[in-house]
């Protein structure tokens, strides 16, 4: 959606300014979801289940929201050609706004709590990190760890360090 302009676009017709912020807010609602969503699973993978049940309940928090503001719990046919499928009343709008404040406010809560949980911390700290002596070999091998180490800068690769939130 962000990449290919869709039926609408290929006429030429933009969509008004409102419907443009509307798609706008889907797009941040769905990453919220996705969001929730991944930060419950990693909690799952670090066998921790209280994470993935807090997480999960967060998103619903959040369906349930969009589905009284919006009419809809997933937006897959929110964004129509020339617009949206649905427009956002003020009330709604500040309904919808509170929520996302306050499931915020439970995300801080549970960042410091997977922060400070040693089990946690003691999986993610250094996962994702490629160094020259990888597992596998070093960065003239062949192996994964190898290739990763070449394409590099032999730090972590795709996430921020936890040196700061999850210090031991």
């Amino acid at each position: 959606m962000g990449i290919l302009p869709g039926p609408g676009g290929l006429s030429g017709a933009a969509p008004p300014e409102r419907a443009q912020y509307l798609r706008a807010l889907c797009l941040e609602l769905e990453r919220l979801q996705n969001h929730l969503g991944d930060l419950g699973a990693l909690g799952n993978d670090a066998g921790f289940a209280f994470g993935l049940a807090q997480f999960s309940r967060l998103k619903e928090e959040l369906l349930r929201a969009m589905h009284a503001a919006i009419g809809q719990r997933y937006l897959l046919d929110a964004i129509v050609p020339g617009g949206t499928a649905f427009d956002l009343r003020d009330s709604a709008a500040a309904t919808l706004g509170a929520a996302v404040h306050g499931i915020g406010q439970s995300v801080l809560e549970l960042r410091r709590i997977y922060d400070e949980h040693a089990g946690v911390r003691d999986r993610f700290v250094g996962a994702g990190e490629v160094t020259r002596n990888s597992r596998g070999g070093s960065a003239s091998s062949d192996s994964p760890a190898g290739r990763a180490a070449r394409q590099s800068t032999c730090g972590p690769i795709t996430r921020a360090p936890l040196t700061t939130c999850c210090a031991p």
